[in-house]
């Protein structure tokens, strides 16, 4: 959706192999003139050490399976790597642990798999963010989706060491 919605150059980080070689895979069907916009990090963002090099940063569906430590490592990385005024678009992790599974009539198969998950209701995730210059954007009509703006950033390297 990145390639196809701009015509910027698009950076993947995707650290676990698992996840990467689908991603490899999908680009590598794609044109050339669109392939040779993105640049894959197979290392976390932390590791990349990208700094101002984009407008829009998404999160789908990861903050989840961070551990509250490794979570608290990427924002400081977002900042970073979005310019002043940058968006972040962050799917929410769940606010708890859901309850038991819930009973189904006539399956017709059955799949299981099993994640780590650490939930973190909306306001300590925007606050957190907030820790690191993040502001929420005005109209955020999706509760699952946290969309906010890098207003300021400290300038110090030492912030990012």
């Amino acid at each position: 959706m990145s390639l196809l919605e701009s015509r910027v150059g698009v950076h993947a980080v995707e650290p676990a192999r698992a996840m990467r070689a689908p991603l490899m895979t999908r680009l590598a069907s794609l044109p050339a003139e669109l392939r040779e916009r993105v640049t894959v990090h197979p290392q976390t963002l932390e590791e990349a050490e990208l700094r101002d090099v984009a407008d829009v940063a998404i999160c789908h569906n990861t903050i989840a399976c961070l551990a509250p430590a490794e979570r608290r490592a990427l924002w400081p990385a977002l900042a970073q790597a979005l310019v002043p005024g940058g968006s972040l678009l962050l799917q929410l992790p769940p606010a708890h642990l859901p309850d038991d599974e819930t009973e189904r009539d006539f399956p017709l198969r059955e799949h299981t798999e099993t994640f780590w998950m650490w939930p973190a209701s909306r306001a300590a995730m925007i606050s957190d963010l907030a820790e690191h210059g993040f502001a929420l954007l005005p109209g955020g009509a999706d509760p699952a989706v946290l969309a906010m703006t890098l207003t300021l950033r400290d300038s110090s390297p030492e912030q990012y060491e």
